[in-house]
């Protein structure tokens, strides 16, 4: 998968699956970048050894600001219509460092172009759904 930066117009909050708060129309911007992990902690050894890094920006200041602190991330799924990301639990010399296996993403795509993006907070039963996504 190549790097990404989709800007999305609006968003739905799902809560359990339930639809909660009605469309919010607001400008976030959501990169997901290739990394390897190895080199982002200075040659550190570090498991899994690379993936990807999801952040989110809110595009609605005068400055933008980060909406959500870089998540570490890998594939877990390739589906031809959807990619599945799930964040990693990074152990660096064999010691947990952080974990961020409650966050993943799911890209939805047409003609592997992503048409939707969700964001998932597993630990609280909350999607967050992006779409009026450009690149």
């Amino acid at each position: 998968m190549v790097d990404l930066v989709l800007k999305s117009t609006h968003h739905q909050r799902y809560q359990n699956g339930i639809p909660v708060m009605g469309d919010q129309y607001c400008n976030r911007t959501i990169k997901i970048e290739n990394k390897v992990f190895k080199e982002m902690f200075n040659g550190l050894d570090v498991s899994p050894k690379e993936g990807f890094l999801v952040t989110m920006w809110n595009m609605d200041m005068l400055t933008p600001t980060q909406q959500m602190q870089p998540k570490l991330m890998e594939m877990v799924a390739d589906r031809g219509n959807t990619i599945e990301l799930r964040g990693v639990q990074l152990k660096a010399m064999g010691v947990v460092a952080f974990d961020n296996k409650d966050y993943g993403i799911t890209l939805h795509l047409k003609n592997r172009q992503v048409v939707k993006c969700v964001l998932h907070l597993y630990d609280r039963e909350v999607d967050i759904e992006y779409d009026g996504l450009t690149d």
